[in-house]
């Protein structure tokens, strides 16, 4: 009876309780954790945590490598998940959340969120990329697509299911990764959002197919590019400055060169307007248009070759 009264007595005071359940989440798989420190021997692991079924398990590394690992192997899922260089002193606690589907990591701003995609996806991603570091990603939600911010600021776009490059230039942010918190889909998956210390900006997700037939008349990606709500026509802008349309789906150009911008900084979006028939160039001078006549289908004015248009 005694025993039984010390017991429940114990069990009431929070600090025994809460010694309970920590050494319940610090139950790893010993030959997995000899795996993963042998894997990262250029620097110690500071703090650790693993998912509720013991699959996965993330680290932060002297180094501040934020790291995702097989829980049950040890072998590395996703080696630079995040990097914490600067804040690794100040990470209170990394762990999942309650689906796993996220990497939650607490510092002294508050609760950062990663995302964790397909690892086998992934790993297809990286060798395509040069094994680039990737800061931020992310994965729609019926899983057809990744979208990526690597370290040299580019947010590229890339097939779900086998890591093929859809949209290798989406855009590109000169700033740091801590002017970028975080890079998702939108619901439908139609777009990628990109919120940033100062903005959020919204970038398209243009017809891949197309898209590849327009990349093969340009050595350099496009700095800009949007498609028209009925998807017939796509317009990009390139790093020489010059507006072009294309055919929505297959990419054959309409007109190239509809015009030229000599300062490219001053270029702010370019996008089609509800209808189509124009397009809209937004600068930090004012608003310019560029309005499409007697477009009918992908035809081209057999005469000249060249889709009638005007600047107005």
């Amino acid at each position: 009876m005694k025993k039984t009264v010390a017991i429940g007595l114990l069990l009431t005071f929070p600090s025994f309780t809460q010694t309970m359940e920590i050494e319940k989440v610090d139950t790893y798989n010993s030959t997995a954790m000899e795996i993963i420190e042998k894997n990262n021997f250029q620097a110690s692991i500071l703090k650790k945590a693993r998912s509720s079924d013991g699959s996965m398990i993330v680290t932060l590394d002297s180094r501040g490598d934020i790291s995702l690992w097989d829980g049950k192997t040890g072998d590395s899922l996703d080696f630079f998940m995040a990097k914490y260089v600067d804040k690794k002193n100040q990470v209170f606690s990394i762990g999942f959340n309650n689906e796993e589907t996220k990497v939650l990591v607490t510092t002294l701003t508050g609760v950062e969120e990663h995302e964790i995609v397909n690892f086998k996806v992934l790993k297809k991603i990286k060798e395509i990329n040069n094994y680039l570091p990737f800061k931020r990603k992310s994965q729609s939600s019926d899983g057809s697509k990744i979208v990526t911010f690597d370290s040299k600021g580019r947010v590229a776009l890339w097939d779900g299911q086998t890591g093929a490059p859809l949209d290798p230039f989406m855009g590109h942010f000169s700033t740091s990764i801590e002017e970028i918190p975080s890079i998702a889909f939108n619901k439908k998956g139609t777009t990628v959002i990109v919120r940033t210390s100062k903005k959020t900006e919204v970038l398209e997700i243009i017809n891949p197919t197309a898209l590849k037939t327009i990349g093969e008349y340009s050595s350099l990606y496009y700095m800009k590019k949007s498609q028209s709500s009925d998807g017939s026509k796509i317009v990009t802008l390139d790093y020489e400055g010059n507006i072009s349309l294309w055919d929505g789906e297959t990419g054959s150009p309409l007109e190239r060169n509809l015009t030229t911008y000599l300062n490219l900084n001053e270029i702010l979006s370019i996008k089609f307007n509800d209808t189509g028939t124009k397009i809209v160039i937004t600068t930090l001078e004012g608003v310019d248009s560029i309005a499409l006549e007697h477009y009918e289908g992908s035809s081209l004015d057999r005469d000249t070759n060249e889709l009638p248009c005007c600047i107005q």
